[in-house]
């Protein structure tokens, strides 16, 4: 397979498919970070094995990808399994016992006929008689081969290349295989940058360093934050006090920040992922961060957690908001500002994505649209467009209407203030005319 994919790159090379400027002495960037689609049935990564495209002219690795071997699964990969799928218990069926019976009185045994004598059930002979509505043995069962089922069951334990068909899906669209899909990716003119057009001159590229375990390189102190850093540009961003508008004004700051390119790294086996501020702050750098993007806005927005958890899995998120009774499916709610939205992609019912509603607007059209931010929708912090009714919203996360803190805040208080001073500004000019002469000849 080695082979095939050099030959493969070599081809390309010889086609044109690559850039004609990698035969130059300067040698091209890669940076292609190829990942399968994630969601459900997706195993985040794509099959890999290293070919001279990935190397510099000194032979120096470049290729962000992790090398994984493509498989294809073939009969060796499978055993049969055989699975009891009958509901009911083997059983000799039913056997009577005393219960089953009943005493029936027969002819009178007695001979004493005297005035002085009162016949009693002992006086007459007595027989059992069946009165069980069951037969004997009735209701046994034994399994047999209808009681079973049997199937191939994939046992190789190596994840295989595959595409999701229609066969992978029902009649509904959700997906029902079981495999994860896995794609071989050979590099194109995509994967490439040259040191001129990344807009950093050369010498000031760090030095990779090899990730132990891996085939990975990166470079894990670029674009780096500090939980400092952000405390100190959030203790002077300015709080109205009130949830929503400090949780948008917030989000509306992160708009245009981007993951990283050259700091990758893996948050579990097979999930590679570009470094961000919000999964380092949450605990996991190279993790999938839409939720934690929007965990990372309630933070600094200063909605307490009482009002609103913090989460970096989508589904945990709505089974937790569900249980605070915070959670809405679509169409049972009309979603305000502050929200959250979760979303399902693949239609299997179970979330994908969460955002955070900015506006929810009727238009010309009388069609209610839904404008959010998010974050890894793409690897930016960017703004999104929906019909309310779009069919990919599964649920709403409710932020409750209160201010930020317990009692009047900052901004109440402000406000509360204001009225006084004018009512009091009020009250000063009236007594003022009240004295006026003019206001008095007037009145007369």
């Amino acid at each position: 397979m080695r082979r095939i994919l050099s030959g493969l790159c070599a081809l390309a090379l010889c086609l044109g498919l690559l850039p004609a400027r990698a035969a130059a002495e300067e040698a091209p960037l890669l940076v292609c970070a190829y990942s399968a689609p994630v969601g459900e049935g997706y195993a985040g990564v794509a099959a890999h094995v290293h070919t001279a495209a990935c190397y510099d002219a000194d032979g120096a690795l470049l290729c962000p990808l992790p090398e994984l071997a493509p498989h294809i699964h073939t009969d060796a990969c499978y055993t049969v399994q055989r699975s009891l799928i009958c509901p009911l218990e083997e059983t000799p069926g039913h056997r009577h016992t005393e219960v089953c019976f009943a005493a029936v009185r027969g002819e009178l045994l007695c001979a004493d006929e005297s005035e002085e004598h009162e016949h009693s059930e002992l006086c007459y002979a007595w027989t059992q008689e069946l009165g069980c509505p069951l037969a004997e043995g009735e209701g046994a069962h034994s399994h047999d081969e209808s009681c079973y089922l049997t199937e191939r069951v994939l046992s190789c334990g190596q994840l295989g290349l595959h595409v999701h068909d229609e066969s992978c899906r029902d009649a509904s669209g959700a997906l029902i295989c079981g495999l994860p899909q896995m794609e071989e990716h050979v590099h194109g003119p995509e994967c490439f940058a040259y040191p001129e057009e990344s807009g950093e001159p050369e010498e000031s590229e760090p030095e990779p360093e090899k990730q132990s375990g891996s085939s990975l390189v990166t470079d894990p102190t670029a674009d780096v934050e500090s939980y400092a850093e952000w405390e100190m540009y959030y203790a002077e961003f300015p709080h109205s006090g009130i949830w929503d508008e400090d949780l948008l004004a917030v989000a509306r700051s992160q708009l245009g920040y981007e993951e990283s390119r050259r700091n990758i790294g893996f948050d579990s086996e097979w999930y590679l992922g570009g470094y961000t501020r919000y999964g380092a702050w949450y605990g996991r750098p190279y993790s999938a961060w839409c939720a934690m993007f929007i965990s990372f806005c309630l933070h600094y927005a200063e909605v307490p957690e009482e009002a609103m958890p913090r989460e970096c899995g989508v589904r945990r998120w709505i089974d937790e908001l569900d249980a605070r009774g915070q959670y809405a499916a679509a169409g049972e709610y009309l979603p305000k500002s502050g929200d959250l939205v979760f979303f399902d992609f693949d239609a299997d019912g179970l979330s994908d994505h969460v955002g955070l509603v900015e506006t929810v607007a009727e238009r010309e059209t009388e069609v209610w649209q839904l404008e959010t931010i998010e974050g890894n929708r793409t690897p930016a912090v960017e703004r999104f467009r929906y019909a309310l009714t779009d069919e990919t919203i599964l649920g709403y996360g409710i932020l409750p209407a209160q201010f930020a803190e317990a009692g009047e805040s900052e901004a109440v208080s402000k406000l509360l203030a204001i009225r006084d001073e004018t009512e009091s500004l009020s009250q000063r000019v009236y007594e003022t005319l009240e004295k006026s002469p003019l206001l008095r000849r007037f009145s007369e």
